[in-house]
């Protein structure tokens, strides 16, 4: 039943958040060993990020931009988003645009630029960003993700 599949559904999240939770505390163990181990740290940046835990996520991609790799955008938007989602806005979304400074093209950056501004409700702003992702390369996940959302903000308007 649908009931019986939700429950199952459930039960399934809260173990692959408690392996992820466990992973994390395994990862923090040896960090404290090395805490410079480009995979360990951008591992542990991650996984806080799928936890929710946005302000850890925020630290350990702060230390991986600092101390191991500052020109990785893939790390920086991620850091961006972090940002965002733990209260510090401005932060995020002006990190992201500096991304785009350097790279007009970055369909990551463009698009979360569009994802953030549809959270705080400013559908013109999502809409210049998203419509510039999907501008970038319509053929692309990020494009196609980007026209979807143009269509959808636009039919919400």
């Amino acid at each position: 039943t649908a009931q019986e599949q939700a429950e199952q559904h459930e039960q399934q999240q809260a173990e692959r958040l408690k392996r992820l939770t466990e992973l994390l505390t395994t990862l923090e163990d040896s960090l404290r060993a090395h805490p410079y181990d480009s995979m360990m740290v951008i591992s542990a940046g991650n996984i806080s990020y799928d936890l929710g835990k946005f302000d850890k996520a925020v630290e350990y991609y702060q230390r991986f931009l600092q101390r191991i790799d500052p020109s990785n955008s893939l790390v920086r938007v991620d850091y961006a988003y972090a940002m965002f989602q733990s209260g510090r806005r401005t932060d995020g979304i002006n990190e992201l645009k500096s991304i785009v400074a350097r790279e007009p093209g970055n369909q990551s950056a463009l698009y979360n630029l569009g994802v953030m501004y549809a959270q705080q409700e400013d559908v013109s702003q999502a809409l210049y960003w998203f419509r510039l992702c999907q501008k970038a390369n319509q053929q692309s996940d990020a494009g196609q993700r980007a026209a979807l959302a143009i269509k959808q903000l636009e039919t919400t308007t």
